[in-house]
């Protein structure tokens, strides 16, 4: 209400100025003029202030701007070239750069000025209308739509280039009215202004007054900075010059005000506006837009090398079109690298999605999540860095990147979606592999869905799948070395029911088993049904094995129990049939031993080939029993002191063996 109130005011001076003779958009012809648009008009700055610099010419004195003719009256300041009333409006040209020093006004083009409806938007932008019905975002309708995971026919079939059905919802509007967050009410357009730009985001380059379209208003405001009779023009931030200032120079003068008609409008007699690489500031750029979810509080720019620069403060909008905003032109397939600055927060959902040439991507650790779809099917990127800072990667968001070698993942994940790295790597011939950090939700989350994945401070060591076994206990298989179960860390094993460890699924191909030193236990059914384990070793710190631990190792034929272990579950070497225990005398393990008649050495007999005990145990507070397998007929007991007595003969541990035993050897102590 605000503006249009101003607009009216500026309309009224100029109808005042038109009855005093005056014509405020016509061409000047006097020779004071053509000088003057030789050179640049002075506007005083306030560098702390954010404001325009000194131009190069002095400023003209008292006596000598109370000498120019034809100086303009307040009123006639006041109105701004395209404030006029709607007859003038219709009839009047678009400004022109050249001033005139006399009036301060400015000198038409040969091409008429837009009406009120036309000049909402510039040539090549759509309507209201128009943009409204653009299929730039999903429709509520589709948007509930749209898969939280793709199909398994997406899955299937994924395409190199997505087809016209998804061409039609990637695009996103480049600047939603619904989404701005500008602010409703403002007491005059420079308070509008700076409420926009309290933020330091960047404006793209013409976008004068940030409203995040180019048009006419952005003309007309570096019109009154440089050509300003009264000496005092409206005060721009650093921002506003940077957008203005397309001569580079950090001095806006009428050289300005020409390049900002030229890529606006075109020259004189043309209907073609200016590229933006024309001018020195944007000397190598191609393309530039605004990506922000509350419009022009993140920008991007392409340059010819189809590096894409994303930049501003805050979140990425979703599905972005990457279209020039004063062209309409689409740029997405020209993207080859993609650089997020530092302050952008988010990457929007189906931000890339498709980005055909899209080779390299940098991340700044300002970005806190990926969006869903974020470079869905990017198939030239080979190999990502996901920074510190980032907590979340969207579904499917790199889904279907074939040729995706890597990923280096960060620490602060928290949340991956399953489907992220589907089919990644499918063309590499050494796989896809995630490079994670020890200890991290990222290296839990390659782990558990068989990702293939590396430590970051050994990135050549490459595991088929990890995982945690234990509070302070993890364990891996390595893809150089498949068979091979690795345990790292200390501290008890988890308990697991049937079938239930976390490396299962490998137990027909593992055949060895490392287990460090400082571990205190086996769990339960941890190597079940290990059908091909050959080798395992238990360290001296393991004091229980749970029951069914090595259940069904057909193939283990030896193995140590330390005399540290005092406790050992049921069923634990069940159908072990190839197996000899080595225990220590007077132990735990060589009573389970010979109570469970599981073939057993006692540890200072392992060098005899005899001293294998097919059964034996405790008779005695100081006396022992066994049966070699060399000699099964004789019951041998060693030790000394007082035989046990038993109520009934099946309570005699040798009872079994009563039908074979043809000798039996008793000490001296006994």
């Amino acid at each position: 209400g605000a503006m249009e109130a101003e607009k009216a005011a500026a309309a009224e001076a100029i109808r005042a100025a038109n009855t005093e003779g005056l014509t405020p958009l016509e061409e000047p012809h006097s020779q004071d003029a053509e000088e003057n648009s030789a050179e640049p008009a002075n506007v005083s700055a306030n560098a702390g202030q954010g404001l325009i610099k000194l131009p190069l010419t002095p400023a003209p004195s008292d006596a000598e701007e109370a000498a120019l003719p034809d100086t303009a009256s307040d009123a006639e300041e006041a109105a701004l070239p395209d404030t006029a009333s709607d007859a003038e409006e219709n009839s009047a040209e678009p400004a022109n750069v050249s001033a005139n020093a006399g009036q301060g006004l400015i000198k038409l083009p040969e091409t008429p000025a837009p009406s009120d409806a036309e000049e909402v938007t510039l040539p090549d932008t759509p309507s209201d209308a128009e943009e409204a019905a653009l299929p730039d975002t999903p429709s509520n309708a589709e948007e509930a739509a749209l898969p939280d995971t793709p199909s398994n026919a997406e899955e299937a079939a994924l395409p190199d280039t997505p087809s016209d059905a998804e061409e039609a919802i990637l695009p996103g509007v480049l600047f939603d009215p619904e989404e701005e967050s500008l602010p409703d009410e403002a007491s005059d357009e420079s308070d509008d202004i700076a409420q926009i730009l309290a933020v330091e985001f960047k404006l793209i380059f013409g976008d004068v007054n940030g409203d995040g379209v180019l048009n006419n208003d952005d003309y007309n405001l570096l019109n009154q900075v440089v050509i300003s009779v009264s000496g005092n023009p409206p005060s721009l931030t650093d921002e506003q010059v940077h957008a203005a200032d397309l001569n580079g120079d950090d001095i806006l003068d009428t050289t300005d005000l020409t390049n900002l008609q030229m890529y606006l409008f075109g020259a004189i007699g043309s209907s073609s506006p200016a590229s933006l690489d024309s001018f020195p500031a944007a000397a190598n750029l191609l393309a530039q837009g605004y990506c922000g979810r509350e419009g022009i509080n993140v920008m991007w720019s392409l340059d010819k090398d189809g590096i894409l620069t994303v930049s501003g403060v805050g979140a990425m909008c979703d599905s972005p079109a990457w279209k020039d905003v004063h062209t309409g032109t689409s740029y997405k397939s020209q993207i080859k690298g993609v650089v997020i600055e530092s302050g952008v927060t988010s990457i929007g959902e189906y931000a890339f999605q498709s980005c055909s040439a899209l080779e390299s991507l940098s991340i700044d650790g300002s970005v806190k999540s990926v969006g869903y779809r974020a470079f869905y099917g990017c198939l030239q990127l080979t190999n990502v860095v996901i920074p510190e800072g980032v907590t979340t990667i969207g579904g499917a968001a790199f889904y279907g990147c074939r040729y995706l070698e890597s990923m280096s993942l960060p620490s602060t994940l928290t949340s991956i979606s399953s489907e992220a790295f589907s089919y990644c790597g499918e063309y590499v011939e050494d796989g896809f592999t995630l490079i994670v950090p020890r200890d991290s939700y990222a290296r839990t989350y390659a782990g558990s869905y068989g990702r293939q994945h590396a430590f970051a401070d050994n990135p050549t060591a490459v595991m088929l799948r990890s995982g945690s076994c234990g509070d302070k206990l993890a364990w891996m298989i390595y893809k150089s070395d498949p068979a091979t179960l690795v345990l790292e860390g200390s501290g008890a094993m988890n308990n697991w029911s049937s079938g239930g460890a976390p490396w299962y699924s490998y137990r027909s191909s593992i055949t060895t088993v490392t287990i460090p030193k400082g571990v205190t236990s086996i769990g339960s059914y941890a190597f079940y049904e290990f059908s091909k384990l050959t080798t395992i070793a238990i360290p001296d710190a393991v004091t229980s094995i749970g029951q069914y631990a090595f259940y069904k190792c057909a193939a283990l034929k030896a193995l140590t129990i330390p005399a540290t272990v005092t406790s050992i579950g049921s069923y634990v070497f069940t159908n072990c049939s190839e197996l000899t225990l080595t225990v220590s005398r007077d132990s735990y393990g060589r009573t389970y031993a010979g109570a469970n008649r599981i073939r057993h050495v006692l540890a200072d007999d392992t060098g005899d080939p005899k001293a294998v005990i097919l059964g034996s145990g405790a008779c005695g507070d100081k006396l022992w029993w066994s049966i070699y397998e060399s000699d099964p007929a004789t019951l041998v007991l060693e030790g000394s002191g007082a035989m046990t007595s038993w109520s009934y003969s099946e309570n005699v541990p040798w009872y079994s063996y009563r039908s074979s035993i043809t000798t039996v050897t008793i000490p001296k102590g006994v």
